[in-house]
């Protein structure tokens, strides 16, 4: 399975407490059936509620827009510049990092890609890397091939670790 991290652009307000969290969070994992390529993807949007400010460090979750039992928490401590993130699949703890540099925190965080559970965009990719050409999906979903989809998110702001 081949991942990939993402730095996410900051949430652009009115208020300097809140720039300290990103815009989103993006998961992709990548898995090769065969000849096939297959990609999931999701797309964690800020749960503005959740934002809290407690013993000089900022807080917010993050919601998994396919699944309600997947989140991600961000910390923030004000006095450190330490970022902290953990990415929850129900109660279950799947993966934590710590770090105080923005890209190289977010590339650690999101280079987890998709855990077991986790409910997901699914795409077939209509070519692997080597220039096969894979089994076309059926349905109505348009394939996007992997260049497509790092094209996307370069454009939406996020860059894209290997």
């Amino acid at each position: 399975m081949e991942r990939f991290g993402f730095a996410p652009d900051r949430l652009k307000t009115g208020t300097s407490d809140l720039s300290h969290f990103p815009l989103n969070v993006l998961f992709v994992a990548y898995k090769r059936r065969g000849v096939t390529l297959a990609c999931g993807t999701v797309l964690c949007d800020p749960v503005l509620a959740t934002f809290s400010k407690r013993d000089d460090a900022l807080e917010m979750q993050y919601a998994n827009q396919f699944c309600d039992h997947c989140r991600v928490k961000l910390r923030y401590e004000l006095a450190t510049g330490i970022y902290t993130g953990q990415k929850f699949i129900g109660d279950r703890l799947a993966w934590e990092t710590t770090d105080v540099d923005w890209n190289s925190f977010f590339g650690w965080l999101t280079a987890v890609g998709l855990a077991n559970g986790e409910r997901c965009r699914f795409e077939i990719v209509p070519s692997d890397h080597c220039g096969h050409r894979s089994q076309e999906p059926s349905g109505s979903m348009k394939p996007l091939s992997q260049s497509q989809i790092l094209g996307a998110c370069t454009r939406a702001g996020l860059t894209p670790f290997r």
